[in-house]
């Protein structure tokens, strides 16, 4: 928590999140007189990078103080996903409704740096590298999608809908899905 001591004073945060996610699977389909669902289980990769800094300047006096502080967090991980789907026609038409949902579990390590520098004055407040950490991820998707045939089992889909996603066990010291504010 950062609070300003006067008036004038000024904090400047930022915050980067980039995570990126790879996944394979394997699939079967079960058939039913309407809809149908196809069970789902693969591979996940994922990398999490979060860069966040905050800048404090003290103006009320003269030659007031500047605090800078900096922190960077990356976790790599990989394991098992395990999904579900479910489809059914909407009328006589190709679209579709979709829902889907699937859970994953990341075995990885992650590192962390966090640097304060007052009146350029640097100092490592916490390094942390290599920590094993376990990872779960959980997305929900509802929508439709339209359906083009290629003849055979082939087909190209166009999906449209809403995606709930929540990473959880990104800390290990307060609330679950806190630290990487997922």
């Amino acid at each position: 928590q950062i609070s300003t001591g006067g008036e004038g004073d000024t904090v400047t945060f930022t915050d980067a999140l980039d995570i990126q996610r790879i996944e394979a699977s394997f699939y079967k389909d079960i058939k039913f007189k309407v809809s149908r669902m196809s069970g789902r289980f693969g591979f996940q990769w994922i990398e999490i990078n979060r860069q966040t800094s905050a800048l404090y300047a003290e103006t009320f006096f003269a030659g007031g103080e500047t605090i800078t502080w900096a922190g960077a967090d990356q976790f790599q991980g990989a394991g098992p996903t395990f999904g579900f789907d479910y489809f059914r026609p909407i009328g006589h038409t190709k679209i579709e409704f979709l829902a889907s949902g699937d859970c994953g579990l990341s075995f990885g390590h992650r590192d962390k740096v966090v640097n304060v520098v007052v009146n350029e004055t640097p100092d490592v407040v916490f390094q942390n590298g290599g920590d094993d950490e376990f990872l779960t991820n959980l997305n929900l998707f509802m929508g439709v999608q339209y359906v083009i045939s290629r003849g055979g089992n082939r087909c190209f889909y166009l999906r449209s809908g809403l995606v709930y996603q929540a990473w959880l066990g990104a800390d290990n010291t307060t609330a679950s899905n806190s630290d990487f504010g997922l």
